[in-house]
């Protein structure tokens, strides 16, 4: 009987899934002390390697084929340059780990923001040089320009009086892997900082 119970989980959407979830959790409210230490764990299991190495493999793998579809002259009008569509085709790859970054700040786990962070810089500075006829080879100044709006953009997430020592942990947990970029990091931080209102930030210390 459990056998056939688990294996009807199985046959449900990821969101049927959640669905159960919340269902038992609101019944059996014992359960959410366990759920949250499980939640907890699955959110922390971050490394700046894999991150790293994840980030650099979807940017290496955008092809002169991928270009080409998205390049040119479009079937409903228009025509788009190949450095366009390279710049957008390397941003999608890479967003929705930038999206979970901002996730974990939202979630209090700022340390692991951080990890992600310097994975997405690491990443993009291993592929720097790497570029050819492929999208990355249309876009040369992507990994440059994805690395500093990414340290920039979660350096705002931090609450105001917190931005330069956010900053500060991100670039000293990485100096040594991306040592050309650390001046251009350190001044996109400050700049980051200057420019950052009191008002602005994702949510207030309790």
């Amino acid at each position: 009987m459990t056998k056939a119970k688990c294996g009807t989980l199985s046959l449900l959407t990821p969101d049927e899934q959640v669905t159960v979830l919340k269902q038992i959790l609101k019944r059996h409210p014992e359960f959410c002390v366990e759920a949250e230490a499980l939640a907890t764990n699955l959110l922390d299991d971050i490394s700046v390697e894999a991150t790293s190495e994840e980030v650099s493999f979807r940017i290496s793998r955008i092809g002169i084929e991928e270009l080409d579809a998205r390049s040119g002259r479009q079937l409903y009008g228009g025509y788009v340059e190949p450095t366009e569509a390279a710049w957008e085709l390397l941003e999608e790859a890479i967003a929705d780990i930038r999206e979970e970054m901002g996730r974990r700040v939202r979630a209090v786990m700022e340390a692991v923001a951080v990890k992600i962070c310097q994975g997405i810089v690491v990443g993009l500075y291993d592929v720097r040089t790497t570029g050819s006829d492929d999208a990355l080879g249309w876009a040369p100044d992507f990994p440059q320009g994805a690395a500093t709006s990414t340290v920039s953009m979660l350096v705002k997430l931090f609450p105001a009086d917190e931005r330069r020592a956010a900053g500060r942990r991100i670039i000293a947990g990485i100096e040594r892997k991306v040592d050309d970029w650390v001046e251009m990091l350190e001044w996109v931080v400050d700049q980051t900082v200057a420019k950052s209102s009191v008002k602005s930030g994702v949510r207030k210390r309790r």
